[in-house]
């Protein structure tokens, strides 16, 4: 009975197997929808070549005052962040006790010579009686020998009133160049002296540097550019246009001009230090702000350019991903040249027309058909930034 009641089930398992395989045929067979991706047609234009780049305002120079001798402070000439001029009073630290020292000085000089005199003319007469026989050859001797001592002491009292005048000159406190000076640490009446630290600092401001970094590479093409001109780096880096962006967006109304970089590259950053003066005759910067350099080439370059956010990496390099006529996905190896922010210049490997994957990226692979969907980038010669507006194709 069992076994009658199972063979009659093999039938009906037979159909309904038959069943789910004909409905899971029907949808395998049911084609898939390419993945979108977002593409930035490349173009190439003649364009200069633009940074922008973090920076900050630094001092050209700065000074700490420091007392150099000890005493009660008598005088401070100046208000807290007043702008002092050069070789004007700051602080005066009492002098009496190095007026005295001075006086002392004069005195043992005066003492000195009057020694010193009567050495010359006791060696002066011996000299005129040692050729009489008069006086013996070992009392000759010894008065030169008093005349020379006579003479150390006289110049030892001379160096001795030359540090006390010295002494008295640091009572004065004076402005080594034209600069804002800070606030006072300490106020009229407290001893200072050379171990008090810091009276006051004194920044300059007219004209105020900038520092930024640029990288390695940048750094490397703007010496490969200059050699190719048959110029120098100083003399190309003379021709660029240095421009200042403050912290609200605003553009500083002066140019700026590159006139240093530094010695060595930056083990940590991969960067080399520069520095930009700018004219500040209105003290509008300090030191210490933040703000944004722009550096703008002279001459107009051909240039291919695409968002840095389409360049992937692999052991064999720089590579895109590009969509083809027929919407397939293929790789391009690039060989890329200096950035722009969210831009990047491409020496080698793209063509103009050439459809760049931007977005979407990690959906796609080599080969693969595709949905793409068209950004149109601009390139801001202000910003250097590049701005999309997607339409579909």
């Amino acid at each position: 009975m069992t076994r009658k009641f199972f063979h009659s089930l093999i039938p009906i398992a037979i159909i309904c197997a038959a069943t789910l395989l004909v409905g899971c045929s029907k949808h395998k067979q049911k084609p898939r929808k390419p993945p979108v991706v977002t593409v930035v047609k490349t173009h190439s234009e003649k364009m200069k070549r633009q940074w922008t780049l973090i920076a900050q305002t630094v001092a050209n120079n700065t000074v700490d005052l420091k007392a150099r001798v000890s005493g009660f402070l008598e005088k401070r000439y100046f208000n807290e962040g007043d702008f002092v001029k050069k070789g004007s009073p700051l602080f005066q630290i009492e002098q009496d006790q190095y007026k005295i020292a001075v006086q002392r000085a004069k005195a043992e000089i005066s003492m000195k010579k009057a020694v010193l005199e009567n050495a010359i003319l006791t060696f002066q007469r011996n000299a005129r009686l040692l050729k009489t026989n008069t006086v013996s050859k070992a009392e000759y001797d010894q008065a030169n020998a008093n005349k020379l001592a006579a003479e150390g002491d006289l110049e030892a009292a001379k160096a001795e009133l030359a540090d006390a005048e010295l002494n008295l000159g640091y009572t004065r406190i004076t402005a080594a160049f034209d600069g804002a000076i800070g606030l006072s640490t300490y106020s009229v009446g407290n001893l200072v002296g050379s171990d008090s630290g810091t009276l006051a600092t004194i920044v300059s401001l007219d004209p105020m540097c900038v520092e930024f970094n640029v990288s390695e590479g940048d750094f490397l093409l703007a010496n490969k550019d200059a050699e190719s001109r048959g110029i120098t780096l100083k003399d190309l880096l003379s021709l660029l246009k240095i421009t200042l962006i403050l912290s609200d967006n605003t553009k500083y109304k002066h140019p700026g001009k590159i006139y240093f970089w530094n010695n060595k590259v930056s083990s940590s950053t991969g960067t080399i230090l520069l520095r930009a003066y700018f004219p500040n005759p209105k003290h509008m910067l300090l030191p210490g702000q933040y703000a944004k350099v722009g550096i703008l080439s002279s001459e107009d370059i051909q240039t291919t350019f695409i968002p840095q956010c389409a360049v992937l990496s692999d052991l064999g390099g720089k590579y895109v991903l590009a969509v083809d006529a027929k919407e397939f996905v293929v790789t391009k190896r690039v060989e890329l040249g200096y950035t722009f922010e969210t831009m990047v210049t491409v020496k080698k490997g793209l063509n103009p027309g050439d459809m760049v994957i931007t977005q979407g990226i990690q959906k796609v692979r080599p080969g693969m058909k595709v949905k793409t969907v068209l950004s149109s980038e601009t390139f801001d010669s202000e910003t250097s930034v590049g701005k999309p507006k997607a339409t579909v194709k």
